[in-house]
């Protein structure tokens, strides 16, 4: 346990060092920091991790990761998941008002894919001011334009995590497939999705970024990605060395100003990656570990 210990260390000094190298941008510090009561009742501020700070923090370290990633394969996918109208995961919002004068806001689903898998149209309650125009302003303004088109008024779209989930399941499966006729070994890759709403008219969509070392499998991942997602369009592009963290720097922090109806648990943007992203263990540290001597 000591040996390991020692080598975390060294693996995260390295990588510290490694970000002030490589990223120009500082991470800032978290502008609406929450005061909690540790163990012994003191209180100390934690950051609230939906603030600008808080976001480009991640975003920072996010994009260190996708760099160490990156410099360990010879091949990187670019893929762009988008719904067509028919798939969208959407919602409503409506207000309403208890018997003892409490107002709430109630979300509930109207994909016939959610309600199926959930069992349920409901989807969460938010207690609101009863000021009817602090919640439009707030909550309901962006969904309620003429830019956000959708075929019922009232409705708007959401991330849906399984959705990402289950697509790269089927495209494990697709790959297995064809290495299992052709008589080709096990393809490993490893993984980032982020997902994300649009600038404009607040669109779910979702961004991956795959790293593999099979040529052949680089060459035809438009055809197995075109076969695990038939929810709407891709887009997919290779880049062969490339830098690959320009790609996912924005990502992560360009819903800072998002509305906040589209900042909650069950719709806020996300990130996934494999087990251990970027973080695989440095020959070097690994030396340097080794070369320490310990003493009971």
């Amino acid at each position: 346990r000591r040996k390991f210990f020692a080598f975390y260390l060294v693996c995260i000094s390295k990588t510290s060092i490694f970000v002030l190298e490589s990223i120009n941008v500082v991470p800032m510090a978290c502008l609406h920091p929450l005061k909690i009561k540790n163990r012994n009742g003191e209180y100390m501020d934690v950051p609230c991790g939906r603030c600008y700070g808080c976001l480009n923090k991640k975003r920072v370290t996010l994009t260190t990761l996708t760099k160490i990633e990156g410099m360990k394969h010879k091949f990187i996918m670019f893929i762009t998941l988008t719904y067509a109208p028919e798939y969208l995961p959407t919602c409503t919002a409506k207000i309403h008002r208890s018997r003892n004068g409490e107002h709430s806001l109630r979300i509930r689903y109207t994909s016939p894919r959610m309600i199926k898998y959930y069992q349920t149209d409901k989807c969460a309650s938010i207690d609101v001011e009863s000021n009817r125009h602090y919640v439009l302003e707030e909550f309901l303004k962006p969904f309620v334009n003429e830019a956000f088109k959708l075929p019922n008024r009232g409705e708007f779209g959401i991330l849906w995590r399984r959705d990402v989930v289950n697509f790269n399941k089927r495209l494990r499966y697709y790959i297995n497939q064809y290495n299992s006729k052709n008589n080709r070994h096990e393809t490993p890759y490893r993984f980032l999705f982020v997902g994300e709403y649009g600038p404009k008219r607040f669109r779910p969509h979702y961004h991956a970024v795959l790293f593999l070392e099979d040529v052949d499998i680089a060459t035809q991942m438009s055809t197995f990605v075109a076969k695990a997602w038939k929810y709407g369009r891709i887009d997919v592009q290779l880049s062969e060395g490339g830098n690959c963290a320009k790609y996912v720097a924005g990502y992560v922090a360009s819903n800072s100003y998002s509305p906040a109806l589209l900042r909650f648990s069950w719709s806020k943007p996300f990130a996934l990656h494999s087990i251990r992203f970027g973080q695989s263990p440095d020959e070097e540290a690994y030396q340097d570990c080794e070369s320490l001597e310990y003493s009971r």
